[in-house]
C-alpha cells in the first residue's frame, strides 16, 4: 500500500489518458483484456515517472537546488506547454467552426427533397445507404457539436436568454415572425427540448408561427415537490408549476409542445392534470417522444457511451454503433396517449424500424450519451415540417 501511495500521483496522471487512448484504438478488444492492459501500463508508466521525473524534482541536484533556477525552469516549461497546446486547440476549434458552417450550408432550408440525404434526411427522405460510414463521419467534430452551440448563433442569440439557477440552466426564447403570426406555439421541457429547438424554430419561421421556448436542464416539468428535494429538485418543481400555469393562463397561446426525458422520475398524475388543464384552457398539446440513450451493446458490453466514442470503438464500418431500441420510462407519452393527445414519434427517425443508429446520413447522431448532436438535430427540420405542421394547422383551425 505504501508503494502504491508513493506512485499515486503518477497513477492519477496516467490512468485517464490511457483509458481514453485504449478505448479509441482498441475498443473492439474485450474488456477483460483492455482493463488489465490499462492497469499494467498505468503501473509501469507511473513507476518510470516517479523514478525519473518526480524523484529528481523532489531531490534536485546542482543548479536545480536553487529556487530561482527551479522556478525559471517551471515558467519555461509552462510557456512551452501553452505554446504547444493553445494554438492546436484554436486550430481544432477553427476546424469545428468550419465544419459547422459547411453543414449549415448543406442543411439550409427545410430539407424534404429526395436528393437531400444529410443526417436524419437520409431516413425520412428514404436515401440509400443511410447508415454507411462515409468520409464525412467525424467523431472529433461530433464530440464538440453539442446542440447548445446553436443558442450562441443567430437567430437564437438575439431571441434567447439563459440563467443558471441552482446547478442547471434555464432558457427562455421568443422567436416572433415579422408579419402577423399564423400560430402561437410554446415548446417546454428539459434538455431534450433544448436539442430540438433548432429544427422546430426553422419550421416555425417557415410557417410564420410565433414560437416561445421555456426549458430547464435536467428538469421534468411535471415533477412534484417533495420534502426530500435538494435545491435543484425543489427549483425544478417550482419552475415546472410556474411554466405550466403561465401557459394555461396565456390567452394568445394555441399550441403547447412538450419534450422531456422520462427516466428522471414518474409523476403521471401531475402530467395528466397538467394536460387536462391546458386543454380545458383551449390549448392543443403535442408530445414529442423521448430519444434513447446511446447503448454500446456490441462494442462495450451494453454500457452507456457517447455517440462519438461508440463510433470510434466500433470502427470504420457500415452502421458503426447500432443497437436494438428498448423503449422504457414512457409514462409521459403513455399519459398523453390516454387522453388522445397526438405524439410526434421522434424515435421513428432516430431508431427506424426498432434499431437505433449512431451514424446516419454521414453524421454522428449523438454528441454525448443521450443528446442529439447539433447538426443532426438541425437535419430533422424536414421531419418536423412533415409531422408537426399539420398538427399546428389543425389546432389553429379548431
Amino acid at each position: 500500500m505504501q508503494w502504491v501511495g508513493d506512485l499515486s500521483y503518477s497513477i492519477y496522471l496516467w490512468h485517464w489518458p490511457l483509458i481514453v487512448v485504449v478505448a479509441a484504438t482498441l475498443g473492439d478488444w474485450p474488456s477483460w483484456v483492455r482493463i488489465p492492459l490499462i492497469l499494467l501500463a498505468t503501473g509501469v508508466l507511473a513507476l518510470l515517472t516517479e523514478r525519473y521525473v518526480e524523484r529528481p524534482f523532489r531531490r534536485p541536484k546542482g543548479a536545480f537546488r536553487r529556487r530561482g533556477v527551479t522556478f525559471a525552469a517551471m515558467v519555461a516549461s509552462i510557456v512551452l506547454i501553452v505554446g504547444a497546446t493553445v494554438p492546436a486547440a484554436y486550430g481544432q476549434q477553427a476546424a469545428i467552426d468550419e465544419r459547422q458552417d459547411t453543414l449549415q450550408e448543406q442543411l439550409e432550408g427545410i430539407g424534404t427533397g429526395p436528393d437531400q440525404c444529410v443526417g436524419a434526411q437520409a431516413v425520412y427522405n428514404g436515401c440509400d445507404d443511410a447508415f454507411a460510414y462515409t468520409e464525412d463521419v467525424d467523431p472529433t467534430f461530433a464530440q464538440g457539436d453539442g446542440p447548445w452551440a446553436w443558442f450562441d448563433a443567430e437567430p437564437a442569440a438575439d431571441a434567447c436568454s439563459s440563467e443558471t439557477v441552482g446547478s442547471w440552466v434555464e432558457r427562455s426564447c421568443a422567436f416572433a415572425t415579422a408579419a402577423e403570426a399564423s400560430a402561437n406555439v410554446l415548446l417546454i421541457g428539459d434538455s431534450h427540448a433544448d436539442h430540438i429547438v433548432s429544427p422546430v424554430q426553422r419550421v416555425a419561421e417557415e410557417n410564420g408561427w410565433d414560437l416561445r421556448v421555456e426549458t430547464r436542464q435536467a428538469c421534468n416539468p411535471f415533477r412534484v415537490a417533495s420534502d426530500a428535494d435538494d435545491e435543484n429538485s425543489a427549483r425544478c418543481a417550482e419552475w415546472g408549476a410556474e411554466t405550466l400555469q403561465a401557459a394555461i393562463a396565456d390567452p394568445d397561446l394555441q399550441v403547447v409542445i412538450v419534450s422531456t426525458r422520462g427516466d428522471s422520475g414518474q409523476w403521471t398524475e401531475n402530467a395528466a392534470a397538467a394536460f387536462e388543464q391546458l386543454r380545458a384552457a383551449g390549448k392543443s398539446v403535442v408530445v414529442v417522444t423521448d430519444t434513447p440513450n446511446v447503448d454500446g451493446r456490441d462494442v462495450r458490453n451494453g454500457d452507456l457511451i457517447t455517440g462519438p466514442a461508440c463510433v470510434l470503438a466500433a470502427g470504420e464500418v457500415t452502421d458503426a454503433c447500432s443497437w436494438t431500441d428498448a423503449r422504457t420510462d414512457t409514462w409521459v407519452e403513455d399519459t398523453a396517449a390516454s387522453q388522445g393527445i397526438p405524439l410526434l414519434d421522434l424515435r421513428s427517425v432516430v431508431c427506424p424500424e426498432g434499431t437505433c443508429h449512431a451514424v446516419v446520413g454521414g453524421l454522428i447522431a449523438f454528441s454525448d450519451e443521450n443528446h442529439l448532436s447539433g447538426s443532426y438535430a438541425l437535419s430533422l427540420s424536414g421531419w418536423f415540417q412533415r409531422e408537426l405542421t399539420p398538427l399546428v394547422v389543425a389546432a389553429v383551425r379548431g
